[in-house]
Parts: structure tokens; C-alpha cells; sequence
């Protein structure tokens, strides 16, 4: 709970900041570098609605987001970039590497906001044409749209780079090159430059990244996804109906992860671990937290088994959604085969009773899975019938 607390305010405080360094700094640049009360007044007017905007979105996402901290950080790397880049000649503030640092620090869509009041904020500020603002523009949203989805297992540093540098070298082509059907000295220095300094930047923050944020817990995960691990040990000699009912549980929502692409360990490990808390207190939900922060759980772990916690039975991501209909599927064909053991069960027709009911509630009505992601998770429950013989 405290923690919660911490994350809120840490979120306000980078809301309000963001707005006051964008708005301040945005502002003072545009009167040093013009002197114009009209120009400044504009670009002050767009930063009030672009920060607004981005604070609105880093607002909706705060549940998912880590660290405000670095989020903030990040961003104000960027906006000093934006700063800096009006004293430069076009195409030479390597732009991209800051708002791809700040993507993966947050997530596509506040990347993209932030990226773009960037990109908006360098053309504003040295009076660039728009081809300035679209090599920026479309170049970020590529190496974006390159790293919105990796993992430990597919994260590249090498590959990606040398595809942004190939992006970039045919988009300056296009956009100014074309545009003038010259080349001038300058013409060739500055983008150069421009792109030398983002391969250096992103080299070097991409294999941060990946050493302190992407793989971080990968050794943990390790540790705890294994059944010899000493909470489930403890839960198995403590608590057999709930240790099995995790064990079929993480089978099942394995499975299905693997088929959507998901992230396995996560989605295992909060089947597990739904219910830990319950070696302290029958009402595990409000002890959960407690002990997984206690064994040094990754975070994004503590946040998925809340948000499977009985007072929060809306999940809003997919991971979460599968580890509960998993749950819910397990549970109701162990209770048919606990109450009427000598019965066959009708698997399919069971399946199908679980999934109406979860549409009736609007279960996943706040879910970010899609409906042929949903059917597909139908489909897979069928496809295991055989499995749930060793249930009895």
C-alpha cells in the first residue's frame, strides 16, 4: 500500500514537472532565440496543450508505467535535446535516441506523444520547414515501432540500429535531397553527424537498458518459476488443494501464453504466486503483496497477481485476463469432479457455460484483448480436455 502511495505522488510530481520544465524552457528558448511575443505566445500556447496532453496519457497508463523517476528524467533529456537542437543546424540533434529511451522507459503511446511534442518543439523553435519535422518524426516512430514489443529473449541492439541508419539514410533522401535534386557539403555533414551521434547514444543506452531493465529479473524468475521454490514448497505442505489448483492453474496459462506470444514466465509465475499470500492469512489478496515484496518479486509480477486479486476481477491486461480464466476453468471442473466424482464431465460444454458467464459480468470489458485473441483462448481451453482428466 505504501508503495502505491509513493508510485501516485511520484506520478503527480512528474505530471506537474513536465508541464512547468516544458512550458518554462519551451518559452524562454523561443524569446532569447526570436525576441517575438507573438512566436513565443504561440509556441507557449502549443506546449500547454501538448504537455497537457502527455501528462493526460502518462495519467491513463500510471498503473503500467515504472519509475517515475526515469520516466521524468528521460523526458527532460529530450526536451533539453529540443532546446539544444534550435542552436544547431537541421538534421544534427539526434533527436530519435531520446524519445526511443523515453518510449522504453514508458510505453508506445506516451513515447509517441512526448516524441512527437518534441519533434514539434526543434521545427518550431529553429524555423525549419516540415521536411525537418517529418525525417524526425517518421525516423522515431520506425525504431519505436522496432522495440514496442521485446523481451530478454528477443531484444537486439545491432540489427535494429543498422535499420534505423537505413530508414534514415533513405528518408533524408527523399525528403531533402530530392527535394533540391543537389547535394551541397552540408547537405551530407550535418545528417551524418546527426545519425553518428544517435547510433552512439542508442549503442550505449540500448546495452544500459537491457543490462539493468530488460533481464534484471531474468535470474529471478529462474528461481521463483521453479516448484522447489521455498514459498511453494511451504504452500504444498501447508495447503495441498490451493498448491495443485496453482500447479494445473500455471500449466494451463503457460500454455496459452506461449500461443498468443506472451510473456511465459509472467503469466506462469501469476499462477503461481495468485495465491501465496494465503500461508499468512485466509484472506490472501491482502497479504500478497507483503510477501512477494518481502522474497523480491519483479514488479511487473506484484502488479499482475493484484490485478487478479477478488476485489479486482476487470483485468486490463492480457497477461492477467489469461492467469484468470485459467483460474476460473481449473477451479470449476476440480469442484465438478470433487462434488461427483464418478461423473463425465462434458469439458467443452463446461468451457463454453465459463466463457458465457464471463461475457454476461463484462469480465474483460476493460481487458486489452482483442476478440479473436479471446476466441482463440476458447479454442485452446477445448483443445486441452484431455489434461483435465488429471485433475481427478
Amino acid at each position: 500500500m505504501e508503495e502505491r502511495k509513493r508510485k501516485e505522488t511520484g506520478f503527480i510530481t512528474v505530471g506537474i514537472l513536465i508541464t512547468i520544465a516544458t512550458v518554462g524552457l519551451i518559452g524562454s528558448v523561443s524569446w532569447f532565440l526570436r525576441g517575438s511575443a507573438t512566436e513565443t505566445v504561440r509556441n507557449i500556447v502549443v506546449n500547454v496543450t501538448g504537455s497537457g496532453i502527455l501528462v493526460y496519457i502518462i495519467e491513463t497508463y500510471k498503473k503500467e508505467l515504472e519509475n517515475p523517476g526515469r520516466i521524468l528524467f528521460s523526458y527532460l533529456a529530450g526536451l533539453f535535446a529540443c532546446a539544444g537542437g534550435a542552436f544547431l543546424p537541421s538534421f544534427v540533434m539526434p533527436l530519435l535516441s531520446f524519445g526511443l529511451i523515453f518510449m522504453l522507459l514508458s510505453n508506445f503511446a506516451c513515447g509517441i506523444c512526448a516524441y512527437a511534442l518534441f519533434c514539434i518543439n526543434i521545427t518550431l523553435l529553429s524555423s525549419s520547414a516540415t521536411d525537418v519535422f517529418f525525417y524526425f518524426f517518421i525516423t522515431g516512430l520506425f525504431a519505436m515501432a522496432v522495440y514496442v514489443h521485446t523481451s530478454e529473449d528477443d531484444f537486439q541492439i545491432v540489427r535494429p540500429l543498422i535499420m534505423i541508419s537505413c530508414i534514415s539514410v533513405v528518408l533524408y533522401m527523399a525528403l531533402s535531397v530530392l527535394k533540391f535534386f543537389k547535394l551541397t557539403v552540408n547537405m551530407v555533414i550535418n545528417p551524418a553527424i546527426g545519425l553518428f551521434l544517435n547510433i552512439f547514444i542508442l549503442s550505449i543506452a540500448l546495452y544500459v537498458y537491457k543490462k539493468n531493465v530488460v533481464v534484471v529479473y531474468k535470474e529471478k524468475y529462474k528461481e521463483i518459476n521453479d516448484t522447489e521454490f521455498a514459498l511453494l514448497r511451504q504452500l504444498k505442505n501447508q495447503n495441498k488443494d490451493v498448491y495443485f489448483l496453482a500447479i494445473h492453474t500455471a500449466y494451463l496459462s503457460d500454455r496459452i501464453a506461449g500461443n498468443l506470444g506472451l510473456n511465459r514466465d509472467l503469466v506462469k509465475c501469476g499462477a503461481y504466486y495468485r495465491r501465496i499470500g494465503i500461508l499468512m492469512d485466509e484472506n490472501y489478496y491482502e497479504k500478497n503483496r507483503e510477501l512477494m515484496e518481502k522474497n523480491k518479486f519483479p514488479p511487473d509480477l506484484i502488479e499482475l497477481v493484484e490485478e487478479c486479486s477478488p476485489l479486482n476481477l476487470h483485468p486490463k491486461h492480457k497477461e492477467a485476463a489469461i492467469v484468470l480464466l485459467s483460474d476460473m476453468v481449473i477451479s470449476s471442473i476440480t469442484e465438478q469432479i470433487h462434488n461427483s466424482p464418478e461423473t463425465q464431465i462434458d469439458y467443452k460444454k463446461e468451457i463454453d457455460s465459463i466463457i458465457s458467464d464471463i461475457q454476461k459480468k463484462a469480465m474483460l470489458s476493460e481487458c486489452n484483448i482483442t476478440v479473436n485473441e479471446f476466441e482463440q483462448v476458447q479454442k485452446y481451453f477445448k483443445e486441452e480436455t484431455l489434461y483435465y482428466d488429471f485433475l481427478r
